[in-house]
């Protein structure tokens, strides 16, 4: 039986916060793989998709994870065209392997506004990379969490809307993301 984290999101684009966070997952927690999901649209940004293309957000990622082992990608959710419901992606990757899935501190403020969220719970354990103090205090009415949900990482501060506004007005963003992710994006015109 396998250790796996699952790191689904937007990736729009996929930067090194994302892949430090994915490697010290994996390594803090001795995973044997972490599985890459692009959303084709999250149901809390319908009013604002991902402006690259969900074939696009997948290319940059495959490119970015090439060179790491242990990273995995997959394209049930692109493949579906549809609103992207973490759920569904669990259900259809389930097997006998220990799931982990893996979120940011922002995200599980509004965890409970999944859909089905505490099925997803009996599916995968919840991993929190956490930054912040506060958050290993987290209580939540709706579930329940304790120190093996909770990793501490250290998360570069780097934001794809940030990014996005750097491409967008020409500035180097060689710090931020992968070269040959970056390579692609200007090929490919993205966010230009």
């Amino acid at each position: 039986m396998k250790n796996i984290g699952f790191f689904g999101g937007s990736f729009d684009p996929i930067h090194l916060g994302h892949l430090n966070l994915a490697i010290q997952i994996l390594e803090k927690l001795k995973l044997d793989k972490i599985i890459f999901c692009p959303a084709n649209v999250s149901p809390f940004k319908t009013e604002n998709p991902p402006i690259a293309s969900s074939k696009d957000r997948f290319e940059m990622v495959k490119i970015a994870i090439q060179d790491f082992k242990n990273f995995d990608l997959t394209n049930f959710e692109i493949r579906n065209e549809n609103i992207s419901y973490t759920i569904n992606t669990l259900k259809e990757i389930k097997n006998s392997d220990n799931l982990r899935l893996i979120i940011t501190e922002d995200t599980l403020l509004n965890f409970h506004k999944w859909k089905d969220y505490k099925n997803i719970l009996q599916i995968a354990l919840l991993i929190v990379g956490v930054r912040n103090k506060f958050l290993e205090n987290f209580k939540s009415e709706n579930f329940t969490l304790n120190n093996k949900n909770f990793v501490k990482t250290n998360i570069f501060e780097i934001s794809s809307t940030e990014i996005r506004k750097r491409l967008k007005n020409h500035k180097n963003c060689l710090h931020l993301i992968p070269k040959e992710t970056l390579d692609y994006i200007y090929n490919r015109k993205l966010y230009l």
